[in-house]
């Protein structure tokens, strides 16, 4: 078999190129940090009406019986 050898600059990796090493790890910090984010605000996005729902189910099933007993005591006198 033949081996051909390559040198480091020659690989392209993407997005990041190798001609600034240190450049390089800067670059996919700034990506996790964007990613970090943009997911951490996905979560708020739908956790905030999943409990404003919550918050209103449970308000529903607490005063809704409060204002039957009180039509029902009404109708009764």
């Amino acid at each position: 078999m033949v081996y051909i050898a390559r040198s480091p600059a020659s690989v392209d990796s993407g997005w990041v190129t190798q001609r600034n090493p240190e450049r390089s790890g800067s670059v996919r910090t700034g990506l996790m940090i964007i990613m970090m984010m943009f997911f951490a605000g996905l979560a708020l996005d739908i956790v905030v009406p999943a409990i404003a729902l919550l918050a209103l189910v449970l308000a529903d099933r607490a005063i809704y019986p409060l204002f039957y007993r009180r039509i029902s005591e009404r109708g009764a006198a």
